[in-house]
């Protein structure tokens, strides 16, 4: 019985060993799994403070206001100075959001995650997780093409801007900013090692570039040793396209520059503005004219812009309501009404009265509004990037037409500005009489022979020869020629618009483009057949409604076809086809998006900026540029690019390395 017992005594004994054990460890890992979740918790913790911190950073940027001032962060219960956009932000969010606060009030001095350095470091991590989410579209895309330009900025630094346009998955074409670059010099060389340098940086191939489009510099469009043609040695299909936006403005140009009538006309235009909003005496005479005889709201006079036909119509449109206001307005300076009005004042406000109060300057009112309206509506739809080649080649030929019209039936349409301008004088008080102009004989000497001089004597005849049909003629013959290379590209891919399928000479249009693009269309044979192949199917069920899904417009166009074709998953059915479009959607027909980015480049890095780096000015523009996208961007994402930059995986991944 005593052995029994001391057997089972030995083996209880045992027992409370393991059980000792088991509970040992039991504790262990509890405490271990506890010690796990509570780094976790503070990881989360960190992380959320982070997307707050980077709320306020996205906000900035987006809105391109500045961040910070000459005073650093002192606490939330700091006096109350001026501590920047940012700050200020942060502080202001910090009291509806008990996290934010308590992060402010209770985080050591070197881990606030609001230094200039920190600042700096999410603009990079958003930036580049935006590129990436462009880049993406572009591989998936395949095909982009280059949108470039440069300006000089506030600091006197020549400022490159890159810009890519590509097909979204939807069939969309999209024009994104992608970067702004220093240039080390003005050569073409130099710009195209920038752009080389950025492409690469993407990940992105050059030879996968099929369009570009620039200014008219030589150094950009030259034909030998410019920036296109030096792309075109690496990328033989890059098609290069001059900026239809840029050729329509010179048009202007020429026009502007075709008889002395016009010159004076804009310059007198330029010369009121000038004159009232050089002092406020004459601007509040001027202000009280048009209360006392306009009704609606009154348009102020326009500076104009040399190169912008938006500019020149809103200072004509100004004038011409503003006109009865403007005459007496002048009328009264000149008898006197302010009393400070030195003598170069008085005599210029005469001098613009004295062209004012001609019938001349009220027909060239009436016809260059008319000119002016219809040149607008084109140049503000050749910025678009949804616009594709044929359409924009369409518009122009319709602009040109409507210019030759007025020009063959010319006598009709002067007598119509005449009906105008008469009213318009009657209102004004002013003469409808041509002004006579002396005519100047050429000196003869006695020995030669007196002969008859020919001459335009009639006053109305020789405006209408010498102003009206000269500048007519100046807009059709320039928008004739600065656009012939851009129709007849256009005119090879007109066979892909729905509205032209049943031309007889799209086969060959087809076979050249196939020859043209032989590196991506399989034969001539192969896309002659998908095309008619296509087209057959594409009328049959655009002719039946119901059949098949569709998210083409009722007025179908070139997108409208791509968009056709993805929706009903015949891309690969019609592969070589579908590549033709993406490429045509993928041509640029303006670089107007270069041009958007240099005003929000003035923004941001404006004269109180103006020492701003390179990276955060690149930054911030992208931000602020691609303001849809930069809402859509993962912060998850953005804050561990931000813990990568300098080894802050600890507080923010878990890592095992941490520094501030």
């Amino acid at each position: 019985l005593f052995s029994n017992f001391s057997i089972a005594h030995e083996s209880h004994k045992k027992a409370e060993k393991e059980l000792f054990l088991t509970k040992f460890h039991l504790f262990n890992d509890r405490t271990v799994l506890a010690g796990l979740t509570a780094e976790r918790k503070e990881i989360e913790k960190n992380r959320m403070i982070l997307g707050r911190i980077i709320d306020a950073v996205l906000f900035l940027g987006i809105q391109g206001l500045a961040f910070r001032s000459d005073h650093e962060f002192q606490g939330l219960g700091s006096p109350s100075t001026n501590e920047g956009n940012f700050l200020e932000l942060i502080k202001l969010l910090a009291k509806n959001d008990t996290l934010l606060k308590q992060h402010l009030l209770l985080s050591d001095q070197n881990a606030t995650y609001l230094s200039p350095d920190i600042q700096n470091d999410l603009i990079q991590s958003l930036s580049a997780e935006l590129l990436s989410k462009i880049v993406a579209e572009i591989k998936v895309a395949k095909y982009f093409a280059v949108i470039v330009d440069s300006t000089i900025d506030i600091s006197r630094t020549d400022q490159f801007s890159l810009s890519l346009r590509y097909v979204t998955v939807n069939g969309d074409a999209v024009e994104r900013f992608i970067q702004f670059s220093e240039l080390p010099g003005a050569s073409a060389e130099d710009v195209f090692n920038i752009l080389l340098s950025a492409i690469k940086n993407l990940g992105l191939s050059i030879t996968m570039c099929y369009g570009q489009s620039y200014d008219g510099a030589s150094t950009m469009s030259g034909e030998i040793a410019s920036l296109q043609s030096r792309i075109r040695e690496i990328a033989p299909n890059a098609l290069f396209m001059h900026c239809c936006a840029h050729h329509f403005n010179l048009i202007l140009i020429d026009a502007l520059s075709s008889n002395i009538q016009t010159r004076l006309f804009f310059g007198t235009l330029e010369s009121l503005y000038t004159f009232f909003s050089g002092s406020l005496p004459r601007l509040s005479i001027l202000k009280e004219e048009q209360c006392n005889l306009i009704e609606s709201f009154a348009l102020t006079l326009k500076k104009r812009c040399d190169t912008r036909w938006a500019s020149r119509k809103s200072a004509v449109e100004a004038v011409l309501q503003n006109l009865p206001a403007l005459v007496i307005a002048l009328q009264r300076i000149v008898d006197g009404e302010i009393k400070n009005c030195t003598p170069k004042q008085l005599a210029e406000a005469k001098g613009i009265l004295t062209t004012l109060d001609t019938y001349e300057f009220l027909v060239l009112l009436i016809f260059w509004s008319k000119v002016l309206k219809k040149a607008f509506h084109l140049s503000t739809y050749l910025q678009k990037s949804s616009l594709d080649l044929v359409t924009a080649s369409h518009l122009i030929q319709i602009f040109e037409n409507d210019m030759k019209n007025i020009r063959r039936e010319f006598e009709s349409e002067f007598k119509q500005i005449e009906k105008e301008a008469t009213e318009l004088a009657r209102k004004c008080d002013i003469t409808t009489e041509y002004k006579q102009h002396r005519i100047h004989k050429r000196k003869r000497f006695h020995e030669e022979i007196a002969e008859d001089e020919e001459g335009i004597f009639d006053a109305r005849e020789k405006f209408i020869v010498e102003s009206y049909l000269v500048s007519l003629d100046s807009v059709i013959n320039s928008t004739s020629k600065r656009f012939e290379h851009f129709k007849n590209v256009a005119a090879n891919f007109s066979g892909l618009d729905p509205k032209r399928f049943d031309n007889a000479d799209n086969v060959k249009k087809l076979e050249f483009l196939a020859d043209m693009y032989s590196d991506v269309i399989d034969s001539q044979t192969k896309i002659v057949e998908e095309f008619l192949s296509f087209k057959d199917i594409y009328k049959e069920i655009m002719s039946t409604s119901g059949r098949v899904k569709s998210s083409v417009d009722e007025k179908p166009t070139i997108n409208s076809v791509l968009k056709f074709m993805i929706a009903n998953d015949m891309c690969c059915i019609y592969p070589n086809l579908s590549r033709l479009y993406h490429i045509f959607l993928t041509l640029p027909i303006s670089s107007a998006v270069a041009e958007q980015s240099f005003s929000r480049l003035k923004l941001i890095k404006s004269y109180l900026r103006s020492t701003m780096g390179k990276d955060r000015l690149s930054g911030l523009a992208l931000l602020s540029i691609e303001r849809q996208l930069a809402t859509e961007v993962d912060y998850n994402k953005v804050i561990d690019n931000f813990a990568r930059m300098k080894l802050r995986q600890k507080r923010l991944m878990g890592g095992e390395t941490e520094a501030q």
